[in-house]
């Protein structure tokens, strides 16, 4: 039995209040339809190049199955502006574990919200550093084929941003064909293919979200027919 790995974050996973349901995911979808291959779902809510590297993804996810093929389905919580340097987001944690610093903490979080693209104009801030981001990748690749040499990729770039998004970070745009370049360059490296959901979510803005990012049925239906062409 082939076993199938999809390395992904929220995108790949439900998001009930939209509808959008275990029946309807991409990796429900190739599960239902190849049940000679082990798909396993490894999307986290949150997740990104630093995520996969730990320990914990490593052992639940990896050495525990371990891959023959893996999606490479990350990149938008890497690379999308942020508020608050980790430095700051920490301290705002601690300060909001009593009842007085929740309140002050939440002041302090809804004041920048509030005036998020200033702040991200002002400073450019990322999870992951692009060099990292590259860096963090070719890692996990090493990773993957410690445990399975022959292990083979599939990427899927990041998606369109849509205008809340967009109207909300700075250079947003930018920023997403920046390290869609990275995963280009990582396919090409590899011999892998490639799944350009950028350009589809571009031309077909209706199948992301409200909040500018996450996906719906139809763009997991999408994914869901590239993915049986390469398969």
């Amino acid at each position: 039995m082939k076993k199938f790995l999809i390395v992904g974050d929220s995108l790949a996973m439900v998001r009930p209040k939209e509808n959008v349901l275990f029946l309807d995911l991409y990796a429900t979808k190739l599960a239902r339809e190849r049940p000679e291959l082990l798909v396993v779902n490894g999307g986290v809510r949150a997740n990104s190049s630093k995520g996969i590297l730990t320990e914990s993804y490593f052992d639940e996810y990896v050495s525990a199955l371990p891959p023959d093929h893996v999606v490479v389905h990350l990149g938008i919580v890497d690379c999308t502006p942020r508020i608050f340097h980790p430095l700051e987001r920490l301290i705002l944690d601690l300060i909001g574990r009593t009842k007085i610093g929740k309140k002050f903490s939440q002041k302090v979080i809804g004041f920048r919200s509030q005036r998020r693209f200033s702040y991200t104009k002002k400073k450019s801030l990322s999870l992951v550093s692009l060099v990292q981001f590259q860096a963090n990748l070719r890692q996990f690749f090493a990773m993957i084929r410690s445990v399975n040499p022959a292990a083979e990729f599939t990427f899927v770039n990041i998606v369109h941003p849509g205008v809340k998004m967009v109207e909300r970070n700075f250079g947003m745009l930018d920023q997403i064909e920046k390290y869609n370049q990275v995963l280009e360059a990582e396919a090409q490296a590899t011999g892998s293919k490639l799944i350009d959901f950028f350009s589809y979510t571009k031309c077909n803005p209706h199948v992301v979200l409200d909040d500018g990012y996450h996906i719906s049925t139809e763009a997991h239906m999408y994914l869901y027919s590239e993915l049986r062409k390469i398969l």
